[in-house]
């Protein structure tokens, strides 16, 4: 996990140089999170599809095949990263490798509260009540 905090300008989230407007970070704002993705959602860099995807690179440390995927480990900042990439995509550990994230399936974590920000239970409790 990465620890982050969430700043808002106007409305949207600013994750590193990502913009991307999330009502439900909001009352974060200022506030220290753990960002969370999970390796599928990181990959060898690939068209887009949608704009919350953002393409990084990074220096591959470890190469794990896995038959039909192949899982790729390399850190970012200090942070330890894994993604899921094909196979043909994956250059050997010491190179340098370009990357995609989705940043649509990432979490952000409440530290204090160990809970998912925006997660659905939330959205089912604040229903019920």
């Amino acid at each position: 996990m990465v620890r982050m905090a969430v700043h808002q300008s106007r409305g949207r989230t600013q994750i590193k140089d990502s913009r991307r407007g999330c009502p439900r970070y909001q009352p974060h704002k200022g506030k220290s999170l753990t960002f969370g993705i999970r390796p599928e959602h990181v990959t060898e860099k690939r068209v887009h599809t949608a704009s919350s995807q953002v393409d990084f690179s990074a220096d591959v440390q470890v190469v794990e095949p896995m038959g039909m995927d192949t899982m790729v480990f390399f850190s970012v900042k200090g942070t330890d990263i894994c993604a899921r990439s094909a196979p043909q995509a994956v250059v050997g550990a010491g190179h340098r490798m370009e990357f995609t994230v989705d940043l649509h399936h990432m979490h952000l974590i409440d530290p204090e509260k160990n809970r998912v920000i925006g997660h659905r239970s939330d959205d089912k409790a604040k229903t019920s009540d």
